[in-house]
């Protein structure tokens, strides 16, 4: 029986993906490695523990296993993460459980020559499955192998299912590999396009699965984003130049014209392709969270989302328009209640 998500794909055939010259030689693609000390203060302050801290020293840098760069620029980050250290490999699979299904076993990159760890609470092997419902839906589902963590308690409209022939599937998962061995996710169209919806690759040194700190980081094949939130934005559409990060918290905040995470908690984001096809990613998570969109290569961009707990839970909706994806959304989550007129 083959399995659909990831079609003709097994442990020989995943590539080697060399990550472009320009995301190692340039500083602004650095992955920082003091997420504790950004210019929120976004993860600190509160129960220091072991290896974290709110004041970033060269020693303190190196302790973790990253480079200490003083010459960086001003926005760019003093300590990062290399590109041979962090990330995780393949143990074991892929595991067909159905030919909707699919299952693979990780292990954490980290030796005595390649020591790596922010705050030394990594999660060590991890489980990813993988499942698809219909032509239009891919899910991917990072958890701790060997531990239950905490999971959204609502539930979602969710079936695994192989699309009929007469709708062959839109998108599929992939699985890649940087030259470091650190393992990459793509989610990409299977028309003519290929494009790449959601890849993890070129930053595979950035994916850390701490037990209180989570990030992922993706490139996006196009700038024109909407959504996530809610938060305080001065353009419907996302600004990637001049970036900032956005916390999602809700709060039960009213906007005052600052950066401020607002009444709800929203983390999807809808996608217009070059040629104007739309896609919609959905993270399924309840912890504090934050996002970073900025710009990559000459009209692409990139996303680092970071939570605090929970697990790993994406969802991808391939349109095509962006009527499509949010019908594909809300088969999922469900449709908003018709509000009262007096409400």
């Amino acid at each position: 029986m083959k399995s659909e998500t990831n079609a003709r794909q097994n442990q020989k055939d995943i590539p080697i993906i060399e990550v472009p010259d320009f995301v190692n030689a340039d500083p602004k693609y650095r992955i920082d490695c003091s997420p504790d000390n950004d210019e929120h203060r976004t993860f600190c302050q509160i129960n220091l523990t072991k290896n974290r801290t709110s004041n970033l020293s060269e020693s303190l840098c190196t302790a973790r296993g990253c480079v200490w760069d003083t010459n960086s620029q001003a926005d760019k980050s003093t300590c990062y993460i290399p590109k041979e250290k962090g990330g995780y490999e393949l143990k074991q699979g892929p595991d067909q459980i159905s030919n909707a299904m699919t299952v693979y076993s990780l292990g954490r990159l980290s030796s005595q020559s390649s020591r790596f760890s922010m705050f030394n609470h990594d999660i060590d092997n991890l489980k990813v499955q993988v499942s698809i419902s219909g032509p239009d839906m891919v899910r991917m589902t990072i958890r701790d192998e060997n531990a239950e963590r905490y999971e959204v308690p609502v539930p979602l409209q969710w079936a695994p299912l192989v699309p009929p022939t007469s709708a062959p599937p839109k998108i599929q998962f992939q699985m890649t590999k940087t030259a470091n061995k650190q393992i990459g996710f793509r989610i990409l169209r299977t028309d003519d396009t290929q494009s790449l919806l959601f890849d993890t690759t070129f930053f595979a040194n950035g994916f850390i699965y701490d037990d209180q700190f989570l990030q992922i980081i993706t490139t996006i094949p196009s700038r024109n984003i909407y959504g996530f939130g809610e938060n305080t934005h001065t353009s419907f559409r996302h600004n990637l130049k001049d970036s900032k990060r956005y916390g999602i918290f809700a709060r039960d905040q009213w906007p005052t014209g600052e950066n401020e995470n607002l009444y709800g908690t929203h983390p999807f984001y809808m996608v217009i392709e070059p040629n104007g096809q739309a896609y919609g990613v959905f993270i399924f998570n309840s912890n504090a969270q934050d996002y970073r969109f900025d710009e990559f290569d000459t009209d692409q961009a990139t996303l680092t989302y970071r939570t605090i707990g929970g697990i790993f839970d994406i969802f991808v909706f391939a349109g095509t328009t962006p009527e499509q994806v949010i019908r594909q959304y809300q088969s999922v989550i469900g449709k908003p209640y018709f509000p009262p007129y007096w409400g």
